[in-house]
């Protein structure tokens, strides 16, 4: 996906097709791709002087030209650019509901955002409207109240503020704990969103930095060992926990008809404003990561260690037909399992990778629940604070607060000054599931009229709505036009060709749509979805609407045992931040033997020990009384040597796949593993051909540059299996995530090397004593059976492991590999 991001300097037209010279003012410029991940791109943009000003819709948000901001591109990770056309590959059905499915989350997730910075603006202006601007505050107040959660026409009211109700409004934006967005629109066939930049980067890379700046502590306790950084004072525990909770609440009671639960918090989902920044910004919302699983339209994305029951992955994978695991009893308790871990972190010092999956808190094989294995908590830390984070982090729902409200006493907190909806003035509403997509329909108000799109083919490259999807059309409003008109968006309408001349009229509300009006099939016809229901990386976000009640019974049946499962993830975390660590490679390597012993000792014979048994049987037969090889022999083994090189390509794959799941907590079957690694042969065949022999060039020139090479291309097979790269993407892949890490990969390449010889010298004794034959074959065999499975084990864990250090833990590794 890397060759399809969009080139530095490309530039972005709301509601256009992008020219393909020059363009008119206005619009995006693309500075850089920040990141990606399965369902989109992130870039860093600008916004450019000029255009229409009565279709800059950022204008009503304040947003000056030139200043640094951050675009979402969605972009799944089958989908492929033609110019700037985005089309899906492959010719699989699946993939097209999946994008369908996906693309609606991504359009629900940036009009949920946009609305709700408008009504953070709105209600911090209202107290500043003096009694000239009584009708504006009425509007204000009908808007706050209606819960229609309509972007537009929110964006339309902030464009009106003036004086100290605008001073008040910009003042909440800079001080929000949830993004600003600016903008939503459709743009070359595709769908973005434009946000605020955030420079301060994550909390995950504040903690690294700590840990690399302060060093850690190994203590042991019940008979595990941790390695702990310095944990974060009370004073500046409190503050954070008081900013990232008013952001939760705003959350989850700011849109008066509908309760959004964020379901992936973790410390990559937090940002800062600027590096001096205290106050956290939470991120990515909504865009499901497993849209693939089951294609079901009610997603888990929960992140193992931070996930409670109700989202646990794995629990969702084995138990699918249970309402209690899966997304369906979700609701702000959720979120407060999630934050509860993280204060438990910040406040102990322990990595989030050693945070016990609810798994196996269900049925701890010696009855202690993991989480009284943890740290304690320092000695002067205050009771209160302890005692409110065990109970966020109850296990079953009802142990813990069921709201922001009440936990936040617990905490001995106050609110902040973001006001919130009371929730006796909410109707209840019974969540189907915490997909955005599982909301029901609006029924007809005042002012809409419905159509419904007939039945047609839907191709991808459509990027529109699904047939028989109703539409909804909100008029414009009849509200008396303010001095100066505030911009009005085309927002989700099909991209057209530029005009040659500003328009006269400014375009149609952000809202408004009609399918007849549409272009041609292959272009794009979004409708923002209807409320109440309307839309869903950093690559990559969760929200949605639970119960009002907080306090549902549970259910009377027993939890089910949990099935096999692999052991809780222990992070290769090394002493210089981050860094790959030798024995706990070694370490765990042998441990991921131990746990699949069967599977990949049998492949590692079929596919290592059996085809170099046989070198060696031919290489004996081939040679002559006085040891020379003859030509038949030297035939022989140039046919076999290359058969044998990709058998071990296929292990390799085969091996890591499996390995790859156990780590996650979603243990893979080794009959998928085996026939999702066949189905890339292609590309592992020319991987294969193409590193041994550049393996074998440069060995002919020097040792050492074979080592170099064999140090950067390592983890190339792991990256095209787990990643479907190809075979110059895999490389690349390779030579970033092992940057930074080669001279530890280079001296883990001596280890097995030197292990190699030492078992390998009393073998050539033995074999040079009893000759040829069956014995000596059935030790070569044996031999390269272990030497496989260890070498192919190996490398899977050092992918996993270079894989925590540029992009996260397991559960991050669930998002991509998913």
């Amino acid at each position: 996906m890397v060759q399809d991001r969009l080139n530095e300097g490309a530039l972005l037209f709301p509601g256009m097709a992008t020219p393909t010279r020059g363009g008119p003012p206005g619009g995006y410029r693309i500075q850089r791709a920040i990141d990606s991940g399965g369902f989109g791109i992130t870039y860093e943009a600008v916004k450019r002087e000029g255009g229409h000003p009565d279709a800059d819709v950022t204008a009503n948000l304040w947003l000056p030209p030139h200043r640094a901001i951050v675009i979402k591109e969605f972009y799944p990770e089958f989908a492929s650019r033609r110019g700037r056309t985005v089309t899906v590959e492959g010719e699989d059905e699946s993939h097209e509901e999946t994008f369908n499915h996906a693309l609606r989350r991504f359009q629900r997730e940036a009009e949920r955002l946009c609305y709700l910075t408008c009504l953070r603006a709105l209600k911090a202006a209202r107290d500043g409207i003096d009694a000239s601007g009584s009708l504006l505050r009425e509007k204000i107040d009908r808007e706050i109240a209606s819960g229609r959660s309509d972007p537009s026409r929110a964006m339309q009211l902030v464009g009106r503020l003036r004086g100290e109700a605008q001073g008040r409004a910009r003042h909440a934006l800079a001080t929000s704990t949830l993004p600003i967005v600016y903008d939503y629109f459709a743009a070359d066939s595709n769908a973005y969103y434009v946000m605020e930049y955030l420079g301060g980067g994550t909390l995950k890379s504040r903690l690294n930095d700590d840990r690399r700046n302060s060093g850690f502590t190994r203590v042991e306790i019940a008979g595990i060992s941790y390695q702990l950084r310095k944990p974060w004072d009370p004073e500046r525990l409190r503050r954070f926990t008081a900013a990232a909770l008013d952001a939760l609440e705003e959350l989850h009671t700011g849109i008066p008809s509908q309760q959004l639960v964020h379901c992936d918090l973790k410390p990559g989902n937090i940002m800062f404003r600027s590096a001096e920044s205290e106050s956290p910004v939470l991120i990515d919302f909504g865009l499901a990561r497993n849209v693939n699983d089951g294609r079901s339209r009610s997603l888990v994305a929960g992140t193992l260690g931070f996930a409670p029951l109700e989202i646990d992955p794995h629990l969702r994978s084995h138990h699918q037909s249970d309402d209690r695991f899966g997304g369906v009893n979700v609701g702000p308790w959720t979120d407060i399992y999630s934050m509860a871990a993280i204060l438990r972190m910040l406040a102990t010092g322990i990595e989030g990778t050693r945070l016990p999956a609810v798994f196996d808190r269900l049925r701890p094989p010696d009855g202690i629940d993991p989480i009284e294995k943890l740290p304690p908590y320092p000695e002067a830390f205050p009771a209160v604070l302890a005692r409110a984070i065990d109970r966020g982090m109850g296990l079953q729902r009802s142990d813990r607060p069921q709201s922001i409200a009440e936990w936040r006493r617990d905490l001995g907190l106050v609110p902040g000054a973001v006001p919130v909806i009371d929730d006796e003035t909410r109707p209840a509403r019974q969540s189907g599931g915490w997909a955005l997509d599982d909301m029901p329909e609006p029924e007809s108000q005042p002012g809409m009229r419905t159509t419904t799109t007939p039945p047609r083919p839907m191709g991808l490259a459509d990027l529109g709505t699904p047939p028989d999807e109703t539409l909804i059309e909100r008029s414009a409003p009849s509200a008396s036009p303010p001095l100066t008109p505030p911009p009005q968006p085309s927002h989700w309408a099909s991209p057209v060709a530029p005009p040659a001349v500003p328009p006269a009229a400014p375009p149609p509300p952000p809202s408004s749509f009609d399918a007849r009006s549409q272009p041609a099939p292959r272009e794009p016809s979004w409708s923002p979805p209807p409320p109440p229901s309307s839309f869903d990386p950093r690559s990559q976000p969760t929200m949605h609407e639970p119960p009002r009640q907080p306090s549902y019974p549970e259910r009377s049946q027993p939890v089910p045992p949990p099935p096999p499962r692999e052991p809780s993830w222990s992070p290769p975390s090394g002493g210089s931040g981050g860094q790959i660590e030798i024995g706990q490679i070694l370490a765990r390597t042998v441990g991921a033997i131990g746990r699949n012993p069967l599977p990949i000792l049998l492949l590692a014979f079929l596919l290592g020990g059996l085809p170099s048994a046989v070198m060696n049987l031919v290489s004996e037969a081939g040679k002559t009384p006085g040891g020379t090889t003859t030509g038949i022999g030297l035939l022989a083994i140039l046919l076999l040597l290359p058969i044998s090189l990709v058998a071990s390509t296929v292990l390799q794959g085969v091996v890591t796949r499996l390995v790859v799941g156990a780590e996650t907590g979603q243990p893979e079957p080794v009959g998928r593993a085996i026939s999702t690694t066949l189905s890339g042969l292609g590309s592992l065949l020319g991987l294969a051909l193409l590193l041994g022999l550049a393996l074998f060039v440069a060995a002919l020139l020097l040792i050492i540059p074979a080592f170099v090479l064999g140090s950067i291309w390592c983890v190339a097979v792991p990256a095209l299996v787990m990643e479907r790269l190809s075979v110059s993407g895999a490389l690349e892949r390779s030579a970033k995530l092992t940057k930074g890490s080669r001279l530890w990969i280079f001296l883990l390449m001596l280890v097995f090397i030197v292990a190699v010889v030492v078992v390998s010298v009393p073998l050539g004794l033995v074999i040079s004593a009893i000759g040829a034959g069956p014995v000596t074959f059935v030790i070569n065999a044996v031999t390269s059976t272990a030497l496989a499975a260890v070498s192919a084990t190996g490398l899977a864990t050092l992918y996993v492991d270079l894989r925590r250090i540029r992009g996260g833990g397991p559960a991050d590794m669930q998002d991509i590999f998913g």
